[in-house]
């Protein structure tokens, strides 16, 4: 993720914002001559600190350019204390039921180090092991546990996703000393995630391969040993008779060629 700015005494020099891996785009911002900041953490950072720049940069561009965000922020007694109420609740409702139990709470909260407080949703679970709370930091509107639930935890799943990317169709293959290869690399493995993705959304609804991740699909129906012959009316494809996705390779076949 980029942020752009073009320089005003120089309209030709622009000042890059950059948010990710950053030192291949670093690199190749510096020597064409213009500007480039790193705001956000290298992945070998420790957690801790990785949350803290990544929270810097999101308040930066959040205050300056209204860009939302949520982030995750590490609890600290100051915030137990805030949501103590909640906390005991929480702990009432397991008590009460013998379940886990979840509450939500918001507060407003400000490190001595923030220039204004801040919203913090918290997550408060009580189960057998006790209390867990989870706190958020965000600029948006909504609901607290709708919000938690239907944004925030949403980017475990494209999270997922993204890592569906890379491992699958190998998208993290990128060795090669010329960056022009490694884009190369990069689009086939895009485009081959595309596929299959498309492939499982349209036409593996309703099967077992439907919720399964593209490795899946990949060896089994997709990625099969078969005999194929060819005439000037027909290919006939023909598998073994012991294949153990013979059904779902028929499925997928009549629901990409129908209509």
């Amino acid at each position: 993720m980029t942020h752009t700015k073009q320089s005003p005494k120089n309209p030709g020099r622009f000042s890059f914002c950059y948010k990710g891996v950053c030192g291949g785009v670093y690199r190749e911002i510096i020597e064409t001559g213009h500007r480039c900041d790193i705001v956000a953490p290298s992945l070998d950072l420790p957690r801790s600190r990785r949350r803290l720049m990544a929270f810097a940069w999101c308040v930066v561009m959040g205050e300056s350019h209204r860009v939302g965000y949520v982030v995750g922020l590490a609890r600290n007694a100051v915030l137990e204390r805030k949501v103590e109420v909640a906390c005991e609740g929480a702990e009432r409702g397991f008590q009460a039921t013998g379940r886990k139990c979840r509450v939500f709470n918001e507060v407003q909260y400000g490190a001595c180090t923030w220039r204004r407080p801040r919203r913090v949703i918290a997550r408060i679970k009580h189960g057998p092991k006790g209390r867990n709370p989870c706190f958020i930091v965000t600029n948006l509107d909504g609901q607290a546990k709708a919000f938690y639930e239907r944004v925030y935890c949403q980017r475990g799943e494209m999270e997922n996703r993204i890592k569906e990317q890379q491992l699958d169709p190998f998208a993290d293959r990128t060795s090669s000393p010329r960056w022009w290869t490694n884009q190369y690399r990069v689009a086939l493995a895009a485009l081959t995630y595309t596929l299959l993705e498309t492939m499982r959304r349209t036409a593996l609804p309703g099967t077992a391969l439907a919720r399964a991740q593209c490795r899946t699909i990949r060896l089994g129906p997709v990625k099969l040993g078969a005999v194929v012959t060819r005439n000037t009316r027909t290919v006939a494809v023909r598998l073994s008779s012991a294949c153990p996705d013979q059904a779902v390779f028929r499925l997928l076949v009549h629901r990409l060629t129908a209509g």
